[in-house]
């Protein structure tokens, strides 16, 4: 896994840092699908004035296929109550898809997946719960070390 250097990120009128996370997965089992879905944003914003040890991190993820971005609403109010916040580009959304809709649709994310023989089963589904707990994991070491 690699995780490059933050750049700046600005959601509803807070700053904060954009990383970019390459972290391969046998997600699907088709390698250039695997390729694509590796890599991902996460975003991190945090209050100012706490220190990171005594500050509460919430980890917000959308829903299946719906880019992180359409959380930007929470930002603001966390950061207010010095609440820090880190948003997951989750596979098939937003920067993380094969489509690059960016409309929150399944249909339109799931159908890159279907033309390359990508069955949709429950052990494909198991392994986007296991792909997610690892970003998440993910996010909070980079809400800790910061």
């Amino acid at each position: 896994m690699e995780v490059f250097e933050p750049t700046p990120i600005c959601f509803a009128g807070v700053t904060g840092d954009r990383y970019w996370v390459q972290a391969p997965f046998d997600l699907t089992g088709v390698p250039v699908a695997d390729r694509a879905l590796a890599g991902f944003p996460i975003a991190i914003f945090l209050p100012r004035g706490r220190s990171p040890a005594h500050t509460p991190l919430v980890v917000a993820l959308q829903g299946l296929c719906a880019p992180y971005s359409w959380n930007d609403f929470i930002v603001p109010t966390l950061i207010q109550m010095g609440i820090a916040v880190a948003l997951i580009e989750t596979p098939l959304a937003g920067e993380r898809s094969l489509s690059h809709s960016f409309s929150g649709r399944v249909i339109e994310e799931v159908m890159p997946l279907l033309d390359l023989g990508v069955r949709l089963d429950s052990r494909l589904i198991f392994r986007l719960f296991r792909c997610l707990v690892r970003d998440v994991q993910v996010a909070i070491d980079l809400g800790r070390d910061r």
